[in-house]
C-alpha cells in the first residue's frame, strides 16, 4: 500500500510537491467517489426492484369491487368538474351538485368528514378541480392505516370487496 507523508513527498519532489499532493487528491477522491457510486447504484437497484414488486402486489391486490369503486369516484369528479363547462351557471350548478357529492361520498366511504369536504369543495367557487373522491378512494384503497385516511374516517375497503375473488371453473 501507497502511504507517503507530507514531509515525504517535499523531500522527494522539492517545488514539485504542491503539484504532486494535488494529484493525489484528485485520484483518491477520484477512487473514493468510484466507490462510493457503484455501492450507491447496487443500493438504488435492489430499492427500485423491491418497491416495483411491492407496487405489483398492491395493484394485484386490488378487487374488482375496488377498480369499480375507482370509476364510479372519477365520475364523480368529473361530474363535479363540469360546472366549469357552463360559464356563468357553472357556480350556480355547483350549489345544487354540492349536496349530490356529499351524500355519494358519505356512502361511498362511510365517512362524514369526507362527505363534509366534498361539500364544501363544490360548494366553493373554484374549487372543482380537486378530486375529492378520487382522493378518498386512493386513501382507502392505497393507504387504509394512514393518519390522513383514519383521521378522516375512511374505513379500509370491506372485508366483501377484500376477499371475493373471481373463480375460474
Amino acid at each position: 500500500m501507497l502511504a507517503l507523508t507530507s514531509m515525504q513527498i517535499n523531500n522527494d519532489f522539492g517545488g514539485l510537491a504542491p503539484l504532486v499532493s494535488l494529484v493525489l487528491f484528485v485520484y483518491v477522491n477520484g477512487q473514493i467517489q468510484k466507490f462510493r457510486r457503484e455501492q450507491e447504484e447496487k443500493a438504488m437497484k435492489a430499492a427500485g426492484e423491491a418497491m416495483s414488486e411491492a407496487a405489483k402486489e398492491t395493484v394485484e391486490g386490488i378487487t374488482q369491487e375496488q377498480w369499480a369503486k375507482l370509476a364510479l369516484c372519477v365520475l364523480i369528479d368529473l361530474a363535479g368538474d363540469s360546472s366549469f363547462l357552463l360559464p356563468g351557471l357553472g357556480e350556480l350548478s355547483d350549489g345544487v351538485y354540492a349536496p349530490i357529492e356529499a351524500f355519494a361520498l358519505n356512502s361511498l366511504f362511510s365517512s362524514g368528514a369526507l362527505g363534509g369536504i366534498g361539500f364544501v369543495e363544490e360548494a366553493l367557487p373554484f374549487s372543482d378541480a380537486l378530486p375529492t373522491a378520487t382522493v378518498a378512494w386512493m386513501l382507502q384503497t392505497l393507504a387504509p392505516e394512514s393518519g390522513v385516511t383514519k383521521a378522516l374516517g375512511i374505513k379500509p375497503p370491506s372485508p366483501k370487496e377484500k376477499t371475493s375473488e373471481v373463480t375460474e371453473e
